[in-house]
């Protein structure tokens, strides 16, 4: 069992070996659910729909070009 304190701002420092073993990395977002006898946490995946968009407007071009140009084949 891991014992933490809560901080003056309500900040918890999670400690090192729990961490590690969830990859839990600086910046990462987690989805805070209260249950019956106190509080999960969940790491949850985002995705930067702007990235997102961009790697899909490239992807898809070269298909697009990949195509056209074996047409003629």
């Amino acid at each position: 069992m891991n014992l933490v304190t809560v901080k003056s701002k309500f900040q918890v420092t999670i400690p090192a070996k729990l961490r590690k073993s969830i990859n839990l990395q600086e910046g990462d977002l987690m989805e805070v659910i209260r249950v019956d006898d106190g509080i999960l946490f969940r790491i949850k995946q985002v995705v930067n729909r702007t990235r997102l968009r961009k790697y899909l407007h490239h992807t898809l071009s070269a298909a697009t070009m990949k195509n056209e140009g074996s047409i003629g084949l």
